[in-house]
């Protein structure tokens, strides 16, 4: 069964929203404030989703990371993702849910440019056909690699339990006292386990190297020493349990990243080795 997959209202536009709609999208606002009636039915729609066990995805960021670090854990899906929950643990035969964290890294990503020009203070461009037409053309360049790694499930009423061991027989209310707590504390869990499932690529590894450099510019064979230190470190203290190295040598991910267009080898005749 496909998943019902939450997006931004603001994707819910001519070409792009119908194609999403049928790959198992549906579309809410990025705020419900001062908007109760809206509020109550999204609620009610997603508990009607999850008692009836359909598998749910959302972000929980929110957002994309401009930066390519994980942002903070927004509370809305959760908190409403655990409201649902209590609701069905009323029930003769309470439901199993388990969120599955899955981390997903990309070599070069079409919106790189556009990430720049945000960080830099620009405006973000509102989505739109024209903007969809734009990156058709440029699907002809290299991506190279896409990863997707899936971390440890987390089963919500064991770790309630954990938490607030009186969540069960607390009244079901919008805002019972343990949520206050429980949805920060579990999107942080989530957002650990999402990076403890993290694949690293050559892309990472080079520009970790380049970008530590005074112009960002490194001799070959010392870029390949440093990219095997690197790659020495994560197998000595491994950033998490399923965290690994890109398959290849140190000067194969090199040529990987020269090939996808991202750095450039240049021959210095005076160079010293």
């Amino acid at each position: 069964m496909p998943p019902h997959v939450a997006a931004g209202r603001n994707l819910d536009i001519p070409l792009i929203g119908p194609l999403l709609r049928r790959g198992g999208a549906f579309f809410m606002r990025r705020s419900f404030r001062d908007k109760p009636l809206y509020a109550a039915v999204f609620n009610e729609y997603l508990h009607r989703l999850l008692a009836r066990g359909h598998p749910l995805e959302y972000f929980i960021e929110g957002g994309r990371s401009r930066s390519g670090r994980m942002l903070t854990p927004r509370p809305g899906m959760l908190a409403m993702t655990l409201r649902s929950f209590h609701r069905s643990a009323a029930a003769t035969t309470p439901p199993k849910l388990a969120f599955i964290p899955v981390y997903i890294g990309y070599e070069r990503i079409i919106e790189s440019a556009s990430y720049e020009r945000e960080l830099r203070g620009a405006k973000k461009r509102k989505e739109s056909p024209l903007a969809l037409l734009r990156v058709v053309g440029q699907l002809r360049q290299p991506f190279g690699q896409v990863t997707v790694s899936v971390g440890d499930p987390l089963l919500l009423g064991d770790y309630l339990d954990s938490l607030a061991p009186q969540w069960r027989n607390a009244p079901v209310e919008p805002k019972p006292d343990w949520l206050g707590e429980a949805v920060p504390r579990l999107g942080s869990e989530l957002a650990r386990r999402i990076n403890a499932a993290a694949a690293l690529n050559p892309v990472n590894l080079v520009a970790l190297v380049l970008l530590a450099t005074p112009h960002n510019a490194l001799e070959a064979s010392l870029m390949t020493r440093q990219l095997a230190l690197l790659a020495g470190l994560q197998e000595r203290c491994p950033g998490g349990p399923d965290v690994r190295l890109p398959k290849g040598e140190p000067s194969d991910w090199i040529e990987q990243v020269i090939a996808l267009g991202m750095i450039e080898r240049r021959s210095i005749p005076w160079a010293i080795s």
